[in-house]
């Protein structure tokens, strides 16, 4: 494989493993070279989807993030459970994780709002910015006092549009493989991104690493490595998606405006259960079969 750098450098390589983030140049140019392919044998369909999942995209929602000096929310809310507690409150259209760090000296603060319906579109301005307190403030204006005074005790939050990958149909092409946010970018309302792509590179360097991997062979591992880790990434992908909606009290079954409050305790607990169900793969599986399992491809 030769690589060209944007400054003219050439470099030369056996495989080539697109580990560059959401915004891979590896996996724009093994999709583009995938899609050209398709258009040359006529499949129009599949080129049009090899394109079209080039780019990340927005997921709708925007997360903010800043600290607060625990000695300020204090003065403001002497008895606030955020200063032993950690919580997490949730809302129409949005969420807020709030927990102590420093030894209890700072309070975190992590703020999800989404716009229904801008899911999978484009995001107009930077990614990540500095925002004023009156925007997070306007997006949370309904929420319970306890929740306002902890905002309002914020002096210069970020924030930080929330972009995905759209799920791939295949992690490689021929000596080129991609892991971690360049196969897979995915929200973060479970907390694995990150955990995944320590996973894929396990995984890779395992299968590449074993003594039946040869040079003329690499092709084989990298299909083994795709075959056992794309489906379960894209559904770890698609379980993170789903998480955000239960948080953000979104889909067909959270109309509950004007509902009885023995209904109403009745589907918030459902709702729990099906939280953790949708979480469950995080305890009960392991790495350790996926690497199994991919030595005996090999």
């Amino acid at each position: 494989i030769e690589l060209v750098f944007a400054d003219g450098t050439t470099a030369t390589c056996d495989v080539l493993i697109g580990a560059d983030g959401i915004k891979s140049s590896v996996r724009r140019s093994l999709l583009r070279e995938q899609g050209y392919r398709a258009r040359a044998d006529g499949r129009q369909r599949d080129y049009d989807h090899l394109l079209d999942s080039v780019d990340p995209v927005w997921s709708g929602t925007l997360a903010y993030t800043a600290v607060i000096s625990a000695e300020r929310l204090k003065a403001r809310a002497p008895q606030h459970r955020a200063f032993d507690q950690p919580t997490q409150y949730l809302g129409k259209n949005g969420y807020i994780l709030v927990y102590p760090i420093a030894q209890g000296k700072i309070i975190n603060v992590a703020g999800f709002h989404t716009r229904p319906g801008r899911e999978n579109t484009s995001f107009a301005g930077p990614w990540i910015r500095r925002t004023e307190r009156d925007e997070l403030l306007s997006a949370y204006s309904r929420w319970e006092p306890e929740v306002q005074v902890l905002l309002e005790c914020i002096e210069k939050p970020s924030q930080w549009a929330v972009h995905t990958s759209k799920p791939l149909n295949s992690y490689v092409s021929g000596r080129v493989v991609l892991l971690g946010d360049a196969a897979h970018a995915m929200e973060p309302h479970q907390g694995t991104g990150a955990g995944q792509a320590i996973e894929d590179a396990y995984l890779l360097a395992t299968l590449l690493g074993q003594w039946r991997t040869t040079i003329d062979s690499i092709p084989h591992a990298l299909r083994s490595y795709d075959a056992i880790r794309r489906p379960f990434a894209n559904d770890i992908v698609r379980r993170n998606r789903l998480t955000g909606n239960q948080f953000m009290f979104l889909g067909d079954n959270f109309d509950w405006d004007n509902c009885p409050d023995d209904i109403l305790r009745n589907r918030l607990r459902h709702l729990g259960g099906a939280i953790m169900n949708n979480w469950d793969w995080a305890w009960s599986t392991t790495i350790d079969e996926s690497v199994a399992e991919g030595i005996r491809m090999l």
